[in-house]
């Protein structure tokens, strides 16, 4: 029931909305031009030193991705966990042993974070990430499918790795295809999972491993203000525990799912359909607006907790180190806001709360005029960046009026 017949499989609807996702994502990366690694990255909030290793807490977090690993390889000892598929073996003992290798691999770099330890940290989790794409595609797509992709996604994994080293002429060289390794799936999963009935039930082992990803990368963001406040730990420790955490989350789950007839109704089919269609909408514009996130994630990322911090970003003046990627921030998440607007009300009974005139302004022009009105009520600069957004664009083009 969770898979698509081959003789369908190019004419499915659900997989063309998936592959424009993919282009999208793609040849908004690939525009942008080279993303080096930046050097910031590795000035970790946490540095002390125990027992004579440097980075010390840094590099013993990793220990829980050594247990889960041996955990999830464990199940396939003697037979296939009844909680997974047969044909899919390799995948899942492939997913394990990457995240197995995380924790020398991660180790070994944080006990010196440079670029050439960095590369056996990322060797090991592309292996990872791979393999669960793999897994993915065939529990809710097409078995055939994915028994042929686990060589050629570890490739293309392993490659973009290879080709990040290959392009440092000690400038950082190029992270583009890694970082479309990386993010693209955990974009594409969840609508994967959205828009195909499940093989193997319940589904929440699966959001399980996502939201411990999403959670651990929430933590690396925040390194230095979760260190500030534990004291003993920082946040990117809590991504190693965070991420290990999701692999065990997954590994259960190779225990405990069954195999039973797949959810084909959630909702109704009005509202199904309609839901698919927001979601799909949405994650076009996430896709649109990752590629302008992407470096700045280099420089430890932008934190925009207020209007002020916004506006700041998109007034950043030329000459500033960083004025590329905040003036990219900034439009990134502006149209990123409008987008998922648009497509949450697309539809003929969609209740619009902006309505440009004909012709529209420029992009360039309608963030001009948000920062400035933004200026013009300082009283509204600690308030949500989107709100505040929100509140100019339907003063200044509102609907029905």
């Amino acid at each position: 029931m969770g898979a698509v017949k081959s003789r369908h499989f190019f004419s499915d609807k659900r997989l063309i909305a998936l592959m424009c996702i993919t282009v999208i994502f793609t040849f908004g990366l690939f525009l942008y031009g080279p993303i080096p690694q930046s050097g910031v990255y590795y000035q970790f909030a946490d540095e002390r030193s125990f027992f004579g290793i440097p980075n010390f807490v840094n590099v013993i977090s990793n220990l829980p991705f050594l247990l889960a690993g041996i955990y999830g390889l464990l199940l396939f000892r003697n037979k296939t966990p009844s909680g997974s598929l047969p044909s899919l073996r390799y995948a899942y003992l492939t997913f394990f042993l990457g995240a197995f290798l995380v924790a020398p691999g991660s180790g070994y770099f944080h006990i010196n974070p440079n670029h050439s330890t960095l590369v056996w940290d990322r060797l090991a989790m592309t292996i990872s990430f791979m393999s669960f794409v793999t897994i993915i595609v065939g529990e809710y797509i097409n078995k055939a499918v994915a028994g042929k992709l686990l060589g050629p996604l570890l490739f293309i994994g392993l490659f973009s790795v290879a080709w990040w080293r290959f392009t440092d002429n000690n400038d950082g060289g190029d992270l583009r295809i890694y970082i479309l390794v990386q993010f693209l799936p955990m974009f594409l999963i969840p609508i994967i999972i959205w828009l195909y009935p499940p093989t193997l039930e319940p589904n929440s082992y699966v959001w399980g491993l996502l939201g411990s990803y999403g959670l651990a990368k929430v933590f690396e963001s925040l390194d230095e203000p979760i260190f500030q406040i534990l004291k003993v730990m920082s946040g990117h420790s809590l991504k190693h525990l965070a991420a290990a955490l999701g692999v065990l989350i997954f590994g259960v789950g190779l225990v405990r799912r069954r195999h039973g007839a797949a959810l084909l109704v959630r909702h109704g089919p009005e509202r199904r359909s309609v839901m698919k269609r927001k979601l799909i909408g949405v994650m076009i514009a996430m896709a649109l607006l990752i590629p302008t996130l992407s470096p700045a994630a280099q420089q430890k990322g932008f934190l925009v907790a207020s209007t002020g911090d916004l506006v700041d970003l998109c007034t950043a003046a030329p000459d500033d180190p960083l004025y590329t990627a905040a003036t990219h921030f900034c439009h990134g998440y502006l149209v990123g806001a409008y987008a998922y607007h648009a497509a949450l009300v697309s539809g003929p009974k969609g209740d619009r709360l902006v309505c440009f005139p004909d012709p529209p302004p420029s992009r360039n022009g309608a963030i001009e005029m948000y920062v400035q009105w933004a200026k013009s009520h300082p009283e509204r600069m600690n308030e949500a960046p989107v709100e505040t957004f929100f509140m100019f664009l339907t003063e200044k083009w509102p609907c029905g009026k």
